[in-house]
């Protein structure tokens, strides 16, 4: 697992990397500190990233540093931490690179995190059994599990159980990210969202019209909030594969909760029936 922490560098830096490295940002092998008011970086941000980092099972980790001129000694706090980070992680690999000469190069920013490859190796369960569980702990404030897809989920067929995981890690990262983002990253957003989707072999659509579903009953509707009785239409899907065979083919049913602003999944893997099946 390798990960880069970019500290002490201008907002313009941080676009640059967005625009470039925006699956890195999400899945936070690439790790953003600001700056703090008085110029230096944030000491506590990079301290909790470092440990965090090690927390993950980091093999490799570059801090990319820009020192403001009066503030060279923040380059002694950071070795403090690194050796601390070592200390706890015997065999972590960490590299500080503090050359650059100006605080607004993004450029030589993204060209240094393209050589070193930051990846996260991301481990997921090998059933769907503690599905909940893990949505609770990996994204409690992006995505909410409907009792209706846990049930879905307890009788699932479907054979590839990690790309359920990374599915669901998409709605709840590189989705959620592009249905918040401001009008200046919203390119960026939407962009890695596409490519994310790409990556997995995966389509995002409309799942089913407002005017077909009042033609299927309550198939496309789940109670939300839970307990309550007002009924919400799972009116998007990630889907893959056309085959019926529940062994191949992946639906994972949706709507965005705008008040929320959560993902809500309401049915998954298999297909919800329509009439004309």
């Amino acid at each position: 697992m390798r990960i880069a922490c970019v500290a002490g560098f201008f907002n313009p830096v941080k676009t640059s990397i967005e625009r470039n490295c925006a699956q890195q940002i999400a899945e936070r092998s690439v790790v953003w500190i600001p700056q703090v008011s008085s110029g230096e970086f944030n000491h506590n941000l990079l301290k909790q990233a470092l440990f965090d980092a090690v927390a993950k099972g980091a093999t490799d980790i570059l801090i990319i540093l820009f020192l403001l001129r009066g503030f060279e000694y923040q380059r002694t706090v950071v070795e403090s931490l690194v050796a601390e980070a070592q200390r706890r992680a015997v065999g972590l690999r960490v590299r500080i690179h503090s050359t650059f000469k100006n605080a607004q190069d993004g450029a030589g920013v993204v060209k240094l995190l393209k050589e070193f490859g930051p990846k996260i190796e991301k481990q997921y369960p090998g059933d769907l059994a503690e599905l909940s569980k893990w949505i609770t702990s990996n994204h409690p404030q992006t995505i909410v599990l409907h009792p209706r897809a846990e049930r879905g989920a307890s009788k699932s067929q479907f054979e590839n159980v990690t790309l359920i995981y990374q599915a669901i890690d998409l709605l709840g990262a590189q989705y959620h990210a592009m249905r918040t983002t401001n009008v200046e990253e919203a390119d960026v957003r939407r962009s890695a969202c596409i490519r994310r989707l790409q990556e997995l072999g995966l389509e995002l659509t409309q799942s089913i019209s407002a005017s077909r579903a009042g033609q299927e009953g309550d198939e496309y509707k789940v109670l939300y909030p839970i307990g309550g009785e007002r009924k919400c239409l799972l009116d998007l899907h990630l889907k893959k594969g056309s085959d019926r065979d529940e062994r191949y083919c992946l639906r994972i049913y949706f709507f965005w909760d705008d008040d929320a602003k959560k993902v809500v999944i309401g049915w998954l893997p298999s297909h919800l029936d329509t009439q004309a099946t």
